[in-house]
C-alpha cells in the first residue's frame, strides 16, 4: 500500500480528532518531528506508522498496534504504552525516560541506543530485541520475556530490575556506578566504548 504522507496541519487535524477517529492500518507517513505530546492514540491499528523525531511526551498508546513502525530518535518521554504492540519496530535513539511499556510487544523491535532510563517493562516481550547500548538505568525488567535479546553494551545500574536467574554480565551489558556523574560518552553514537569487563569509566 503506497504511504500517506501528510503535512505537519494535517497529520495534527487528524490526530487530534483520533479518539473517534480510526486511523489509516498501514502506510501512515508523518513529517518528521510532528508535535503529537499529550495525545491519546490508544487502540490504533497503525501498522508501519512513520513517526521519525515524532514528540511523543505524555501520548498514550495503549494498546495500539505499531509494528514495524518507524520511530527512530522519537521523544517518549513518559508515554504510555501499556499492551501496544511495537514488533519489529524501528525505536533506535527514542527517548523513552520513564515510559510505561508494561506488557507491549517489542518482540524483533530495534532499540539499539534507545534511552530507556526508568522504564516499566515489566513483562515486556523483548525476545529477538536489539538492545545494543540502551540506557537502561533504573529500568523494571522484571517478567519481561528476553530470549535472544542482544543486550550487548547496553547499560544497566544498582536499580535496574531483571527477570529471575537472568544475568547481566553474561548477556555482555555494562554496569554504570552511581556514584559517578555519567559520562558524556555514554551519549554519543556508540555506547559500547570505553567499556572494560563490563563497567564504564
Amino acid at each position: 500500500m503506497r504511504a500517506i504522507v501528510l503535512t505537519t496541519i494535517g497529520a495534527l487535524a487528524l490526530l487530534w480528532g483520533c479518539a473517534t477517529t480510526n486511523l489509516p492500518e498501514r502506510g501512515l507517513a508523518l513529517r518528521p518531528g510532528v508535535d503529537l505530546r499529550g495525545k491519546d492514540l490508544s487502540n490504533q491499528q497503525i501498522e508501519g506508522v512513520r513517526l521519525r523525531e515524532a514528540r511523543l511526551s505524555f501520548a498514550r498508546l495503549n494498546g495500539s498496534r505499531m509494528s514495524a513502525a518507524d520511530l527512530r530518535s522519537a521523544s517518549l518521554y513518559r508515554v504510555e504504552a501499556r499492551e501496544a504492540r511495537f514488533r519489529s519496530a524501528d525505536l533506535r535513539s527514542v527517548r523513552a525516560f520513564g515510559a510505561d511499556l508494561r506488557g507491549a510487544d517489542l518482540q524483533g523491535a530495534d532499540l539499539r541506543q534507545a534511552d530507556l532510563r526508568y522504564a516499566d517493562l515489566r513483562r515486556a516481550q523483548l525476545n529477538g530485541a536489539d538492545l545494543r547500548g540502551a540506557l537502561l538505568l533504573g529500568a523494571d525488567l522484571r517478567r519481561a520475556q528476553l530470549n535472544g535479546a542482544d543486550l550487548r553494551g547496553a547499560i544497566f545500574d544498582a536499580y535496574t530490575r531483571f527477570p529471575r536467574e537472568f544475568d547481566p554480565w553474561s548477556a555482555g551489558m555494562a554496569y554504570w556506578r552511581t556514584d559517578e556523574a555519567m559520562p558524556f560518552y555514554v551519549r554519543t553514537v556508540d555506547r559500547s566504548r570505553n567499556l572494560t569487563r563490563g563497567v564504564l569509566y
